[in-house]
């Protein structure tokens, strides 16, 4: 659709979906019990309660088996969790001794998805395919997407009860693995040696007399497949992104959080998530401009950095309730 005629369909499509959702939601969404209830609407929070056992996965429930709250620990609990722990703020989550550290990593998680350069690539990804020599930058940025797609649709089920310290691990791993060759890749591409033969071939006067010469020139240029390498290298660093920094982040911070602090901890850092998504799109052509191929640096000196961190803190949080991950952590700490 990015051509002139349905340019102005591609962008009303987001309107589109939006209207959907406006349409869909009042019949698909429900309202949080726990909210109800900490505003008295007891009656609204149990029928909340029931349509939300209904529809999950441990099959339907009739009113005297949903109890009004879940605790921390998976077991159920008839008094209100709002009226025992009210919503902490910001300022009290931050200097909390036992969820403070949470709150760190959390931050390094979700600043360290963006400040790794995953944007960088998704908003510029033809132009940067086209500076690499690709000969089709449309193609690789629709793969890219393919693949961000794909990906995410692999790690999702892994979500249910893979380790998640071992996903970070890993994606984390690749994604340092991807960028450094990419950089290398860059690198090489910009190596003025690369146009020697170019240059030896656009010198030589076009007479018949050094046709030959130009031939064998030619026939003497090697095949320069690194334009390929940095393709294949931004695909798969993609595919490690959703494999780590991606998915894993918002799945762990509900696991280290109890729902008192879940509001104030994740508005915080989803703040400074979309702040170094701002950030990273408006510097990024500053920084390639600077750079040139050395532009990947920041972004692997990122991701060293916050594959430490997750390395050094980042506790196992499945099969363990809030309180123990919690715990684990403080251990780390």
């Amino acid at each position: 659709m990015a051509t002139t005629d349905l340019y102005g369909w591609l962008l009303l499509s987001p309107t589109l979906f939006s209207l959907l959702q406006l349409f869909v939601a009042p019949f698909a969404l429900v309202e949080s019990p726990n909210w109800l209830r900490s505003r008295g609407y007891e009656q609204q929070a149990q029928k909340a309660s029931l349509r939300l056992a209904t529809t999950s996965s441990i099959g339907p429930m009739d009113d005297e088996k949903v109890l009004p709250t879940i605790v921390e620990d998976g077991s159920f609990d008839a008094g209100s969790i709002s009226a025992a722990h009210p919503n902490l703020s910001l300022l009290e989550v931050a200097k909390d001794p036992q969820l403070a550290p949470a709150f760190f990593l959390l931050l390094v998680m979700l600043i360290g998805q963006q400040l790794c350069g995953i944007n960088a690539l998704f908003f510029y990804s033809t132009d940067f395919f086209k500076l690499a020599g690709l000969e089709n930058p449309m193609l690789g940025t629709l793969m890219c997407s393919g693949v961000n797609v794909l990906a995410v649709a692999v790690v999702l089920p892994m979500l249910v009860s893979t380790a998640r310290r071992k996903m970070m691990m890993w994606g984390l791993g690749g994604m340092l693995f991807s960028a450094s060759i990419l950089t290398a890749a860059l690198v090489l591409l910009d190596d003025p040696s690369n146009e020697e033969v170019d240059s030896v071939e656009a010198n030589l006067p076009t007479t018949p007399f050094n046709a030959i010469e130009i031939e064998a020139v030619v026939a003497l240029e090697p095949v320069n497949y690194t334009p390929m390498v940095v393709l294949a290298v931004v695909l798969s660093f993609i595919a490690a992104f959703e494999l780590s920094l991606g998915l894993v982040p918002w799945i762990i911070g509900t696991e280290l959080f109890p729902t008192h602090a879940k509001g104030a901890a994740f508005s915080c850092a989803s703040g400074a998530n979309w702040f170094a998504t701002f950030i990273i799109g408006i510097a990024f052509p500053a920084i390639q401009s600077s750079l040139g191929p050395y532009c990947f640096l920041p972004f692997i000196a990122s991701v060293f950095l916050t594959l430490v961190i997750c390395y050094l803190l980042l506790p196992e949080t499945v099969g363990f309730s809030t309180a123990e991950n919690l715990d684990h952590l403080h251990k780390k700490w």
